[in-house]
């Protein structure tokens, strides 16, 4: 944690001349902290407040601890030109000054996690989130920041995992200092499927989006009723009647396959400090916990990020608008009744980032779509 005090025998330059840096000044002066002066890559006035503002140069730089005060995506690219630097040993994002540094590691599931924290005031004052890509991004990053991080918060990364040996714990606990405080979280990638036990398999018909770039697609799980019903010839209707009708699937055969994610996940959490199983046996039949076998709601979500904070000596209310129900599928009813849930929904895929072709997608629409974009050849049926 680079502190206030730590700051004061070094000869101090902000990088930034917006409101960015405004803020940044703001807290330099009233924690006593002498500041030489400016740097902006535009040409200007020459002026910030009663500071000289000069073009970032090696001359200008070398010696001097340097502050970067501008948006977060304004720090990417900054941080790019100062390659010859050390972060945090010759300059930091300005935001990360006197606070803990956190780093979160695992997959998509983090970016809510970070969301929830950062909504939390008591959280911000104290940490700061340090940015990296989520492993399912498969990019690697500099394992040299990670002697800087004081909360290792992440999801339990196995060494044999789809993305290489340096993503996973044992790898990432070389570079950690020992007093970093280490929590691991649940990992709940796959462990859906007991809500879902016709789409655990993935899509082979399910094309990608952005010429390539979104492998994901639209339906990348496979939905072995709709694809037995196409197989039968059945129409839209007919499809639709099929999958929300009772016997598909025995009771024992549903509620055996619900036990069995049930026991996976009681099984996985004896290595996490914040467990899971108890929340999700309490809570299923009430509230919808699961978009897909891949992806929960933001109900586990939150209890998860609440613990994250208790965890820190933190009791605060947070919140988000971010969820992942990207790719959501539908729990046909017949489940709905055989596991005994009470909750009933009307459409899926609701949120701004929902892959769907409509602007509303109910179990009918959702088949429609399917047949649409993995069955091209196909007529819809309708």
């Amino acid at each position: 944690m680079v502190t206030w005090d730590g700051l004061k025998n070094k000869e101090i330059i902000v990088y930034g001349t917006g409101v960015n840096a405004a803020k940044c000044v703001y807290s330099l002066e009233n924690n006593g902290i002498n500041i030489n002066y400016m740097l902006d890559g535009r040409e200007g006035i020459g002026k910030f407040k009663d500071y000289p503002v000069y073009m970032p140069s090696d001359e200008r730089m070398d010696g001097k601890y340097i502050i970067v005060a501008c948006t977060d995506e304004t720090y990417k690219v900054i941080r790019e030109r100062l390659h010859k630097y050390k972060e945090f040993k010759d300059f930091i994002y300005y935001n990360w000054l006197d606070k803990k540094m956190v780093f979160l590691h695992g997959n998509c599931h983090m970016d809510i996690i970070e969301t929830y924290l950062n909504s939390s005031v008591k959280f911000q004052r104290e940490y700061a989130v340090y940015p990296t890509p989520r492993i399912c991004m498969d990019m690697p990053f500099d394992t040299a920041i990670l002697r800087n991080i004081d909360i290792w918060i992440h999801e339990d990364i196995r060494t044999d995992n789809q993305f290489g040996y340096q993503f996973s714990d044992e790898y990432l606990r070389k570079f950690m200092t020992e007093s970093a405080v280490e929590i691991i979280v649940p990992h709940l990638y796959g462990l859906g499927g007991g809500f879902f036990p016709f789409a655990n398999d993935w899509n082979n018909k399910n094309t990608a989006l952005l010429n390539g770039g979104d492998r994901v697609g639209m339906f990348p799980r496979r939905d072995t009723l709709i694809e037995q019903c196409l197989e039968k010839n059945m129409s839209l209707e007919q499809i639709c009647s099929y999958v929300q009708g009772d016997g598909i699937f025995s009771s024992e055969d549903i509620l055996q396959n619900f036990n069995t994610y049930i026991t996976k996940i009681q099984q996985r959490e004896k290595d996490w400090d914040i467990k899971i199983s108890d929340f999700i046996l309490t809570h299923y039949k009430t509230e919808k916990l699961f978009y897909d076998s891949g992806h929960p709601t933001n109900v586990i979500f939150e209890k998860i990020s609440a613990d994250i904070l208790q965890i820190l000596g933190i009791s605060d209310w947070i919140s988000t608008d971010l969820r992942l129900d990207s790719n959501e599928i539908p729990i046909y009813p017949w489940i709905r009744k055989v596991l005994g849930m009470e909750w009933t929904e009307e459409c899926i895929r609701v949120s701004s980032n929902a892959k769907k072709c409509s602007d509303y997608m109910d179990i009918k629409e959702y088949i429609r779509e399917y047949i649409w974009w993995c069955h091209p050849e196909m007529d819809e049926g309708g």
